[in-house]
């Protein structure tokens, strides 16, 4: 859920959207980077917390073993596991029904 202002009315709208489910990786980027630049990393989770991984705080940075990235192309080329393409059909017809769903329930 986002709240934005129109393009058109410039009135403020709620937008709902669902963008499928990410795929999370089971080791922690700590046994990762031998393999894997930490350029590659972009979202992580830390603690079922997702959270760019340029915003870790100190904190989560002392705990790196507690941060599992989530999968994305540069990981998977650096891993050289086979690479999926990425979806280019409609999500709004792929989804709708659970943004309908999601929508009925509020």
């Amino acid at each position: 859920m986002k709240v934005q202002f129109g393009r058109i009315t410039g009135d403020p709208e709620l937008l709902i959207a669902y963008a499928g489910i990410s795929k999370v990786f089971r080791k922690s980027i700590v046994t990762m980077m031998s393999k894997v630049s930490p350029e590659c990393f972009n979202w992580v989770i830390f603690r079922n917390n997702l959270i760019q991984h340029e915003d870790l705080s100190e904190k989560r940075q002392r705990n790196l073993n507690e941060v599992f990235p989530i999968w994305n192309f540069d990981i998977s080329d650096a891993l050289n596991q086979p690479g999926g393409k990425p979806d280019k059909t409609n999500h709004y017809l792929k989804f709708k029904k659970h943004i309908s769903d999601f929508y009925d329930t509020l």
